[in-house]
């Protein structure tokens, strides 16, 4: 057995995208990003975050398709501080109010507006 001190996955990506950037990080449904493309966007999507005033271990709703994107969007909410909520944007809109309520979800990363998602802040 050989003990590995913990790394967030977040240094992880960031270290990765400075060694390795050309490599491919993340592949989905024909579509892929390399760690630097990867590191790049959750970056935007943290600073986002930060700047709509997420605090550390915010809940944030994550209302997107299995993709590329959904990769980025999470990284980016660990990233700013935040815990994420996976949000199915399959499920139906009543089920998805109940969640943001549960949780206390007061923002969202969403692709497009969704009125399932009023009262929240869109990322």
């Amino acid at each position: 057995r050989v003990a590995l001190p913990f790394e967030p996955v977040t240094v992880s990506i960031e270290a990765q995208a400075r060694v390795r950037p050309d490599a491919i990080a993340v592949c989905c449904e024909g579509e892929s990003l390399t760690y630097a493309q990867l590191d790049a966007w959750s970056n935007r999507i943290a600073h986002r975050l930060v700047a709509l005033g997420v605090q550390r271990d915010e809940r944030v709703g994550v209302s997107l398709e299995r993709s590329c994107a959904l990769a980025a969007a999470l990284l980016g909410v660990l990233k700013a501080g935040g815990a994420y909520v996976p949000l199915d944007p399959s499920y139906p809109a009543g089920r998805l109010s109940a969640m943001i309520a549960d949780a206390g979800v007061q923002r969202v990363v969403l692709q497009e507006p969704d009125p399932v998602f009023d009262g929240c802040e869109p990322v």
